[in-house]
């Protein structure tokens, strides 16, 4: 009877352990998950280049949505400056047309140097996937009498 009471007990107090341990970790988790979106939404609404490691992150994350890779992208062209400038040339590669657009804007206004290349290559790259243009039709061969 004792000894069967104290073993429960003991089994209760450790399943609670691992249990408190669990939510715990679960609940960090989500306040962490929580704490993260909060700073990307404080870096989306500011030029502080403070935040151009958060979004690098957030930018070269796998899990990343395209439309939050093109807020990325937006809110480094707005904050500016070299470090953004430096992230944005290194990743354009990987960038859609699309999200290259304001990147070359950006480019254009602080480092044209830098710019053309990479605007070339783009013209090329796109020229190359480009159907070739079709031929004019011939003149209508209707004279007036």
């Amino acid at each position: 009877g004792v000894l069967r009471l104290v073993i429960c007990r003991q089994a209760f107090a450790h399943h609670q352990k691992l249990l408190f341990s669990a939510y715990f970790t679960r609940t960090l988790r989500r306040e962490i998950d929580v704490i993260v979106e909060l700073i990307a939404e404080i870096a989306s609404q500011t030029r502080d280049p403070r935040f151009v490691p958060i979004l690098a992150s957030r930018l070269t994350s796998s899990g990343i949505s395209p439309a939050e890779r093109t807020a990325a992208i937006e809110r480094l062209v707005q904050i500016g400056g070299s470090e953004a400038t430096e992230l944005l040339v290194r990743v354009f590669d990987s960038l859609t047309p699309m999200q290259q657009e304001p990147v070359l804007g950006h480019l254009w206004r602080e480092d044209p140097a830098r710019a053309l290349p990479l605007a070339e290559k783009l013209v090329s790259t796109a020229t190359a996937v480009l159907p070739p243009p079709k031929k004019p039709a011939p003149p209508s061969s209707c004279s007036e009498a």
